[in-house]
């Protein structure tokens, strides 16, 4: 029997390689190979879902990660999120209208900690991807849907310069969805209905 000491220290362990894998797992990594090679990306509802789905039931969370090789923790498979900082989508780009749930909730962060994992239905987001062989993984979780837990995608591309890798997230449970595209003009953000 272990005494409550060996214990403890095990525990204790056990939680920092758990809390290090948890942290390995939403690294936010740049980009730094990318000529113009992106992921062009959208969840569609219908205008009777959106209408159902407002507020915070309106946004999905998103990762969109990478798979590291080199940054292998033993056994731990290594992906860095490869998703805009926040305020890249409120600010920069300025995605949302000033009145959306979205905005209005987002504001309240400091400018460098806005949520770089919440998207709106029906918009079309481009973020770079890097250009050549890459192993793609997705974690998508619908609020209305959050006890259920993060859907994962797992996709191998090969990017070559001037292509978008092109996700419809409605389809791809179907094994539909994705489609290699020529490189058009980058828009960051804009509403399809």
């Amino acid at each position: 029997m272990l005494s409550a000491k060996k214990m403890k220290f095990l525990l204790a362990i056990f939680s920092m390689i758990t809390l290090n894998s948890c942290l390995m797992e939403y690294t936010l990594v740049k980009v730094k190979k990318s000529e113009n090679t992106y992921i062009k990306f959208i969840f569609p509802k219908s205008v009777e879902e959106i209408n159902i789905l407002s507020g915070k039931q309106g946004m999905y969370k998103l990762f969109i990660q990478i798979y590291d090789q080199k940054g292998e923790y033993f056994f731990i498979p290594n992906y860095q999120s490869i998703n805009p900082d926040g305020h890249k989508w409120l600010y920069d780009y300025k995605c949302y209208p000033a009145d959306s749930y979205i905005f209005q909730t987002s504001k309240l962060y400091f400018n460098s900690s806005v949520p770089s994992n919440e998207f709106l239905y029906n918009y079309e987001y481009m973020v770079q991807i890097p250009v050549g062989k890459s192993k793609l993984r997705f974690l998508i979780l619908e609020e209305n849907k959050k006890y259920e837990g993060y859907v994962i995608y797992t996709k191998e591309v090969n990017i070559i310069p001037n292509q978008i890798l092109s996700v419809n997230f409605s389809k791809l449970s179907a094994g539909e969805g994705v489609a290699i595209l020529p490189y058009c003009e980058f828009i960051p953000c804009v509403l399809r209905n």
